[in-house]
């Protein structure tokens, strides 16, 4: 029982310091730099070592628990040696908000997926810790659990770069019965997920998107080779090369990028509203799905003057 405790009370600052130099960031570091709709929180972890893990949720504006309304989600995957802050640019909250102005609310939560654990269970980097289950199995359960969320795959959704693309792929692939899209922004190429789950993948109607920067090298062919079978599989499937671009989330996801993205999964919500079990709603029931719009948007549709042109070699 004691060694049980021991165990508890280890933080996630102490496993933070066992990684490499050149992994290692600050914990929390971006607290004081959160707006008000944004909460930084902890989940006790099995998973990941017993351990409190962080993750930051933001809200939309207006939300409240005692409200009827429910709002889908949008959950995002970070890169290598990342965490839920999201390295040292420019908050990506400000860039999240502006995608998703003249859009339906939602909610959008930033995970920490373990700098370097690849989003698998006991990957080679992280051998005691299981990322792919505590995103899955606590993480995401315990969001439907204390937040007003559409809790089924026709409200849950995947945004990822890099490391993150990799991993909103796999787990949009193998898990496509919980999540109706997913948007890879510097992924990698098609893992074994897509020709393991296809059929599901297929009955599920999982729609994604990739974007990829055209200074990014052998990456741009990678990306296009996964795209390239995606595409041939008969999933729904867009892909934008942007022009210039090297290997960069903010410019990647700033402007138009962003808003497809978030177009891309309203889609998807939109499509699925009719697919899901009422049973699955979370509880929501007969209740407003999404809130007040920002702009006049539509429910699956572009916001109110229309959405950004895709550009710069785009392909659907």
């Amino acid at each position: 029982m004691h060694a049980r405790r021991h165990l508890l009370s280890v933080s996630f600052f102490t496993l933070l310091c066992a990684l490499p130099a050149h992994a290692q960031r600050e914990p929390g570091r971006c607290k004081a730099q959160l707006p008000a709709n944004a909460e930084y929180r902890e989940v006790l972890s099995v998973h990941m070592g017993n351990v409190n893990w962080p993750f930051i949720v933001l809200l939309p504006d207006g939300y409240s628990p005692a409200d009827a309304v429910r709002y889908p989600v949008i959950y995002l995957l970070h890169g290598n040696t990342d965490d839920e802050c999201i390295g040292p640019e420019r908050s990506h909250i400000e860039r999240v908000a502006a995608a998703g102005a003249g859009y339906p609310k939602f909610i959008y939560v930033f995970v920490n997926g373990g700098p370097t654990c690849r989003y698998t269970d006991n990957h080679v980097n992280c051998p005691s810790q299981k990322s792919e289950s505590y995103i899955i199995k606590e993480l995401i359960p315990h969001i439907d659990a204390n937040y007003k969320t559409v809790a089924n795959r026709g409200g849950r959704a995947l945004d990822g770069f890099s490391m993150g693309g990799e991993g909103a792929a796999k787990f949009g692939y193998k898990y496509s019965d919980m999540f109706c899209s997913f948007v890879a922004y510097s992924g990698h190429g098609a893992p074994p997920e897509l020709t393991e789950n296809m059929e599901k993948v297929l009955a599920n109607k999982l729609q994604t998107r990739f974007v990829v920067g055209g200074a990014e090298g052998e990456r741009v062919a990678t990306v296009q080779s996964h795209y390239d079978a995606v595409k041939a599989a008969g999933i729904p499937t867009s892909l934008e090369i942007v022009p210039g671009i090297a290997h960069s989330l903010p410019d990647l996801y700033d402007g138009a990028y962003g808003a497809a993205g978030i177009k891309t999964h309203f889609d998807c919500f939109a499509s699925a509203a009719n697919d899901v079990p009422p049973e699955n709603t979370g509880g929501s029931g007969g209740v407003e799905v999404g809130g007040a719009q920002n702009g006049g948007a539509t429910a699956g549709g572009a916001p109110a003057g229309g959405a950004p042109a895709s550009s710069g070699g785009s392909a659907s």
